[in-house]
């Protein structure tokens, strides 16, 4: 339903995937961005601090919505924070976005469940790194429901969806 436009407003800075699996999951399509910033001295071979941020997104459509898939999707959150290993030394910070929209009117249910949806893992306790999630809902209204990582991407999204 909003494929198209997420799509075209990740296109810009992010590789964007279209049908992808991960982990035993569809999705309608999957965004990665990666940044690396690093500090030198006089030339860039004498690198002496640097660190790398990391976001996939994942989307998925569904006509209907209920707690089944709900739990189908905090299983593929899970899933992902047990097996994830960082992809470089220089691991910062990764972010998890999930999108999730639907042909439904949302309840006031999901609205608590995700509002209080608040996984993250530290690496290492936190030297080499933490991967936060963001969780975000689309109804059928364009009423869009987050977590508290999810926040500042609900105001871009709505302008996006708008």
């Amino acid at each position: 339903m909003f494929k198209e436009q997420l799509m075209k407003g990740y296109d810009r800075y992010y590789d964007t995937y279209e049908s992808y699996q991960c982990l035993g999951f569809d999705f309608d399509f999957m965004a990665k961005y990666y940044q690396r910033n690093s500090k030198y001295m006089a030339v860039k071979k004498m690198e002496y601090y640097a660190f790398s941020n990391y976001e996939e997104v994942y989307y998925k459509h569904y006509e209907t919505f209920n707690d089944q898939i709900f739990s189908e999707i905090n299983i593929f959150i899970n899933n992902y924070l047990n097996q994830f290993t960082p992809s470089d030394e220089n691991h910062m910070e990764t972010l998890l976005t999930v999108i999730v929209s639907t042909g439904d009117q949302l309840s006031s249910d999901y609205k608590k469940m995700v509002g209080r949806f608040n996984p993250s893992k530290s690496i290492l306790w936190g030297l080499k790194g933490w991967i936060k999630v963001k969780l975000i809902l689309i109804d059928s209204q364009n009423n869009i429901i987050t977590n508290k990582f999810g926040q500042n991407d609900q105001k871009k999204l709505a302008k996006l969806l708008a």
